[in-house]
């Protein structure tokens, strides 16, 4: 009966109708009565009144993606059971949401099949496109391109999960390695298209003089030239790689932009200005019409490279008038990083992320045994110790090295542990040194003992290593450390974000020692840092002129209290 009532009543569009018409029938089962329940506690942790919830998982799954166990002070475990409960009341009247986990299981051909996966990952990357076909009455053969893009769709305007392009991605790569290493996999290949994020072609695939052109005017800007009419420095051997990759995407937004790869055959292609344009514009429509900085840079690139190796003064001409209108944004930090950094104005959030470090290492150390899991968890705990006490780049960071970087120096049981990082290696050309502190040495020290050998069972001199005991990736590290940050706390961060918090959070504590923040950042100019920190100096003037209103209003209500009369006093 409860069932037949659910059927007919009209579909709830937010949490408040929701809980209506939960609240409304006549029995309720246990389940109902607990969904009746976490319904406004799901709410009230999104800090949403019910009715500005809605229903449809499209735009459910945002808000549900945002919200992190660690950021609601709450247990991962309660997190997971609040969203279930939600789903089984969405489920109940009428909104059709991709379940999580099927408990029905697979249909026989399927489960067959899944036994067949080359290895554990692979099957559970297909088990959710398994469900999805078990469910529709598809059979492992009649798989074609088509239902996988199903199966996409569904997953996009029918999951909660907060990646669903990324399931089904998952999916296809997982489906493509079957098909290559098990003979009886049924034989079709799904195309994967490449993501949007990554449009440069390979150097291999443009012509060859191309790539020989561009190797020619890279290793003439390594060299110091006083005697040419436009003087110049060799360049780092960091620029030298920018160039390198921002070359590749210029020529590969002109491939997208409509022009044969083909006809790529040097860098006069790329600087003749209907060319510069083209690609540039693609960059833009790519961006939603969003002129991203590197709109600029690149024009100036090219523009440089008319003046001094193609000696086009018509295209250096036409792309120096282009490049300042392409200058839209200021050379300050970017809206993102700003709004990010807005999560610091709370001192919980401040001491949420200073105390990180000790706490995990804490936990560890009350483990019996470490395991790599746990290994690869304190090892993002100690790099964002070093990462606020010394904001380094993310490449230097995962470059350290023992004997090479980070230095010990002592005598007997005294110790010092110093990073420093050659010049050649530093962003800025100058050479890196800072004394550790002994409560995060006390730290490196515990990992290298305890933990390093975990993830480096044959030993390695670097301080963070990958399954192999190389050098990490600094992507994949960066990655890491961001995951593993907004797990922990629920803060979003990224690696190069703690260097704008280190300027932050000195500039609170001295507001007028702008000068210990330049050398921390190791910025060249007093000005690069003036122009970076400038909103944080306005944000405390602001504060002060709010704390004098409160006190000003804080003295007026001594000075002349309010009076109220209640209603019908006196008469």
């Amino acid at each position: 009966m409860e069932a037949i009532s659910a059927a007919l009543a009209p579909i709830p569009q937010n949490f408040r109708e929701l809980l209506d018409l939960l609240g409304a029938e006549p029995v309720k089962a246990r389940k109902v009565v607990e969904t009746c329940w976490a319904i406004p506690q799901v709410a009230e942790l999104l800090r949403k009144p019910l009715q500005n919830v809605p229903t449809e998982p499209v735009l459910l799954r945002p808000l549900l993606k945002s919200a992190t166990p660690a950021s609601l002070a709450i247990t991962a475990e309660r997190w997971s059971r609040l969203k279930s409960l939600v789903a089984f009341g969405l489920r109940r009247y009428g909104i059709d949401l991709q379940p999580a986990r099927d408990v029905a299981g697979h249909a026989p051909a399927w489960k067959a099949l899944s036994s067949l996966a080359p290895d554990r990952a692979c099957a559970i990357g297909l088990s959710r496109f398994m469900s999805f076909c078990s469910r529709a009455g598809i059979s492992p053969e009649a798989v074609t391109e088509q239902v996988f893009a199903d199966f996409a769709e569904t997953l996009q305007s029918r999951s909660l999960h907060k990646e669903p392009s990324a399931i089904a991605r998952g999916a296809i790569s997982s489906w493509n390695r079957a098909v290559a290493s098990v003979p009886e996999w049924p034989q079709t290949l799904i195309q994967l298209e490449r993501h949007r994020r990554f449009y440069s072609f390979a150097w291999a695939e443009f012509p060859a003089s191309f790539g020989k052109d561009v190797e020619d005017y890279l290793a003439q800007c390594a060299v110091t030239d006083i005697w040419s009419e436009h003087s110049k420095k060799a360049s780092r051997p960091r620029t030298i790689e920018l160039r390198r990759k921002q070359l590749r995407q210029l020529a590969s937004l002109l491939v997208l932009s409509g022009v044969s790869i083909g006809e790529i055959t040097s860098l006069a292609v790329l600087t003749k200005l209907d060319n510069a344009k083209a690609a540039l514009q693609h960059q833009e429509a790519r961006k939603a019409g969003v002129v991203p900085r590197s709109l600029a840079e690149h024009a100036w690139l090219l523009r440089t490279i008319a003046r001094n190796w193609t000696k086009d003064p018509v295209s250096e001409k036409a792309l120096g008038n282009l490049a300042p209108r392409l200058q839209t944004a200021s050379r300050e930090m970017t809206d993102r990083n700003t709004s990010r950094l807005r999560q610091f104005e709370v001192q919980a959030n401040v001491d949420a992320l200073l105390n990180l470090p000790a706490r995990v290492f804490a936990e560890a150390e009350s483990m019996t045994t470490v395991t790599p899991k746990t290994a690869r968890r304190v090892a993002c705990a100690l790099a964002v110790d070093l990462l606020t006490v010394m904001p380094l780049r993310i490449n230097n960071l995962t470059g350290l090295e023992f004997g090479r970087h980070i230095i010990v120096l002592g005598r007997a049981k005294r110790q010092e542990m110093l990073v420093a990082i050659p010049a050649a290696e530093f962003k800025t050309g100058k050479a890196f040194e800072m004394r550790v502190p002994n409560s995060v040495v006390e730290r490196v020290n515990r990992f290298m003992e305890r933990y390093h050998p975990v993830l480096a069972p044959q030993g390695s001199e670097q301080l963070f290593v990958s399954p192999k005991g190389e050098r990490r990736s600094t992507i994949a590290f960066s990655r890491a450390i961001s995951s593993f940050v907004k797990q922990e706390t629920g803060l979003i961060m990224n690696a190069h974000l703690f260097r704008a918090l280190a300027g932050r959070l000195h500039l609170e504590e001295h507001p007028e020692d702008m000068e210990t923040v330049r050398r921390l950042l190791g910025h060249e100019r007093s000005e690069t840092t003036r122009r970076y920190y400038v909103e944080a100096r306005t944000t405390r003037h602001m504060q002060r002129y709010t704390d004098m209103i409160e006190h000003r209003r804080a003295k007026a209500a001594a000075a002349q209290p309010i009076r109220t009369r209640r209603k019908g006093a006196g008469k």
